[in-house]
C-alpha cells in the first residue's frame, strides 16, 4: 500500500507540476530551480502512478478540462511521474491543441496520486467515488479516475457502460471484460474565488 502524502508533500508536487508547465512553455528554468530547492521525501520517491489534470474555469458552471494525462503503471518515483504528466497534459493530450504560455495563469492543476492496481472478481467490488476503474477486453482498454463517477453522478452500471464506450466497445462489453481498480489521493491548487 502507498504511503499517504502529507500536506507539505502535496504542495511540493503541485509546485513541481506548475514549474514543469512553466519551464515547458516559457523555457525559463522554473523546474530546475524548483528541483534544487529540496530533496524528495521517501513518500515522493515511491513508485506510484499519477495523473495530472489541467482545469480551466468557465464563466458559468463547472471547470472544463484543458488537458489530462497520466500513467497507472509507475514509470519511476511519484514526483518524476507528476513532472512528466504535467508536461504531457499541457502539450500532448490528443484532445486539445498544445497549451501556450498565455494560458498558464488560467489553468488550475489537480493531481491524482494512485495506489497500485488490483483485479476484481466482478463489478460488485467496485465502489463509485472510491475506486478508479480500468477495463480491458482484447486490445481495447480505458480507464476512469475515481472522481469521474462522482463528478458526473454516475451509478456503478453507468460508470461501466461509459468505460466500455470510452474503450470503443459496445456499452455492455464491460460484462465480459477484465476489470481492475485503484484508489487515488486527489488534490489541487485552490479554485479561484468567484
Amino acid at each position: 500500500m502507498s504511503t499517504r502524502l502529507g500536506e507539505a508533500e502535496r504542495q511540493r508536487l503541485l509546485k513541481l507540476a506548475r514549474a514543469a508547465l512553466q519551464q515547458s512553455l516559457r523555457s525559463d528554468g522554473a523546474l530546475d530551480r524548483e528541483l534544487a530547492c529540496s530533496e524528495p521525501t521517501p513518500a515522493l520517491l515511491e513508485l506510484r502512478g499519477a495523473f495530472v489534470s489541467l482545469k480551466r474555469p468557465t464563466p458559468k458552471g463547472p471547470e472544463t478540462i484543458r488537458g489530462c494525462i497520466g500513467t497507472i503503471i509507475p514509470r519511476g518515483p511519484l514526483y518524476k511521474n507528476v513532472i512528466e504528466m504535467a508536461r504531457k497534459s499541457a502539450l500532448e493530450d490528443p484532445r486539445f491543441a498544445p497549451m501556450i504560455a498565455d494560458e498558464l495563469c488560467d489553468v488550475r492543476i489537480e493531481i491524482s496520486a494512485l495506489t497500485p492496481m488490483r483485479g476484481v472478481a466482478g463489478p460488485e467490488e467496485i465502489e463509485t467515488g472510491r475506486h478508479g476503474v480500468q477495463l480491458r477486453k482484447g486490445a481495447a482498454g480505458a480507464v476512469f479516475l475515481p472522481q469521474v463517477a462522482t463528478e458526473y453522478g454516475w451509478s456503478r452500471e453507468t460508470l461501466l457502460k461509459q468505460l466500455a464506450l470510452k474503450a470503443g466497445l459496445g456499452e455492455d462489453a464491460w460484462r465480459a471484460a477484465e476489470l481492475s481498480v485503484f484508489e487515488a489521493e486527489v488534490f489541487g491548487e485552490p479554485k479561484p474565488s468567484v
